[in-house]
């Protein structure tokens, strides 16, 4: 019975296609380019319907014939044929729409539909969708969507996309949106995207946020960046990232900061021996400062 029934919608349908191509103008709904189907038609679609069509189809749907589709049908369409529709249909998107876009749906759209997307849509999206956008999506969205998204999302944020977020989209994070980035995201930023962050946003990495930092983020810190990083966030820089500054970026620590990195040097100026820091019990005078002689010494003695 259960096949009986399929084999009724699958004709359903076919006739239906064959119907509008012979005589599109029969039924009461208006016609659309999708296949020929009315918005009647596509209104009364099943599930199973919405999911044959094919991405020709789909493709061709308008604002006016995906508008009339139920979120059971919405949430129905493949995978495969997600990409092939309209970005007008994406930039129409009604927030009730936008959120129930299963996460597959969304680890599907190109870049060109998330730009599409209204800030309204964006900020519609639950914490699980937007852990959804990979690195095909994350970096298309528009600064006026980056300013909606709330703390959860992003934390929702994966570690593919956070490490492709453009310098101008961490540029314009607010301080609670920073202070939400996880961990073990905040340990993929890049080169680019560190620098791009003003000393409002630098002062609300946690301790955790600056250890985590890769040692090409920390050496892509500006001198005034150095400056501004309070004393907690530098007593958290690891030896790796201590021996990725340059001097001058060692310099430019204010001299508060010098001293707690100081008060963790031992008698050779390296916290548990020289080696771990680069010094290597070399033979350089040791009167000037345990930070000072550090970034001399590695300098000197690569």
């Amino acid at each position: 019975m259960f096949g009986f029934l399929l084999s009724l919608i699958a004709i359903r349908v076919a006739v239906n296609r064959v119907m509008n191509i012979v005589n599109p103008g029969t039924d009461s709904g208006s016609s659309g380019s999708s296949g020929g189907f009315t918005t009647a038609q596509l209104a009364a679609m099943s599930t199973r319907d919405i999911a044959a069509l094919t991405t020709s189809e789909v493709s061709g749907l308008t604002v006016e014939q995906f508008g009339v589709l139920n979120f059971d049908q919405i949430a129905a369409f493949e995978l495969v044929d997600i990409p092939m529709l309209n970005v007008a249909v994406m930039a129409a998107l009604t927030t009730a729409q936008a959120r129930v876009l299963t996460t597959g749906q969304i680890a599907e759209l190109t870049a060109a539909q998330v730009v599409a997307l209204s800030s309204n849509s964006v900020a519609a999206l639950t914490a699980k969708q937007i852990g959804a956008l990979g690195s095909t999506q994350a970096p298309a969205l528009e600064i006026e969507d980056i300013n909606v998204l709330d703390t959860t999302a992003i934390a929702a944020l994966n570690t593919a996309a956070t490490a492709v977020l453009t310098p101008e989209q961490i540029a314009a994070l607010n301080t609670r949106q920073v202070a939400a980035i996880e961990t073990r995201d905040a340990a993929v930023l890049g080169s680019a995207q560190v620098p791009a962050m003003n000393t409002t946003q630098l002062a609300v990495l946690s301790a955790a946020h600056v250890a985590a930092l890769n040692t090409a983020a920390v050496a892509a810190l500006s001198n005034d960046q150095i400056t501004f990083l309070n004393t907690s966030q530098v007593a958290a820089l690891t030896p790796r990232q201590m021996a990725a500054l340059g001097t001058n970026e060692i310099v430019a620590m204010e001299a508060r900061d010098v001293a707690v990195l100081s008060a963790g040097f031992s008698p050779d100026h390296s916290p548990g021996g020289g080696a771990e820091w680069g010094c290597g019990g070399c033979a350089d005078d040791r009167s000037d400062s345990g930070l000072e002689h550090q970034a001399i010494c590695r300098h000197r003695n690569p």
